[in-house]
């Protein structure tokens, strides 16, 4: 993986171009050369991963394996920060209680394969997928309305979020 030493302090301006070749959500890719910038190589072994500012411009090239490369995103955030993109999108609530009930809340598994804990990740993944093959028609200014599977409470952990006032 490689980075963009400071990049976190900084707004980078990006393209989300849902190309078919981007494994990320949106297809998001920076608009600046990146080759007048100086780039850092963070050398990963298989099973180590990476800590970093969600701002902070990093990357991959291809995978030239014949084994399968795994994302992770953890996003830690105040529960009155709130989803711009669609009406509803789903949490889990690590510490504190929620005041705002901006995400609903993904339930707590009881036991191993928790039935309750399994149909609601049986939603979500049908709901991310719907909203992902709708992904072109998200922009910013512009939510749209949750389809029935997204009302709910499941909508895939988009971004951007915002910390609201007040």
């Amino acid at each position: 993986m490689s980075v963009l030493p400071g990049s976190h302090r900084e707004l980078l301006a990006h393209d989300e171009t849902y190309h078919a070749d981007n494994m990320l959500t949106r297809g998001q890719e920076l608009k600046i050369d990146v080759s007048e910038r100086e780039v850092a190589s963070m050398a990963l072994e298989p099973g180590q991963m990476s800590m970093h500012n969600v701002r902070l411009a990093h990357g991959s090239g291809p995978n030239t394996t014949d084994d399968r490369r795994i994302g992770i995103s953890l996003q830690y955030m105040p529960t009155r920060t709130k989803q711009l993109l669609v009406d509803c999108d789903f949490a889990t609530l690590v510490r504190g209680t929620d005041d705002y009930g901006n995400f609903e809340l993904t339930p707590r598994p009881r036991t191993d394969f928790d039935p309750v804990a399994v149909e609601f990740h049986q939603r979500a993944a049908v709901a991310l997928r719907e909203l992902l093959c709708q992904g072109p028609s998200l922009r910013p200014n512009e939510p749209r309305r949750c389809s029935r599977a997204l009302m709910m409470g499941v909508g895939g952990g988009l971004q951007p979020l915002t910390h609201a006032t007040g």
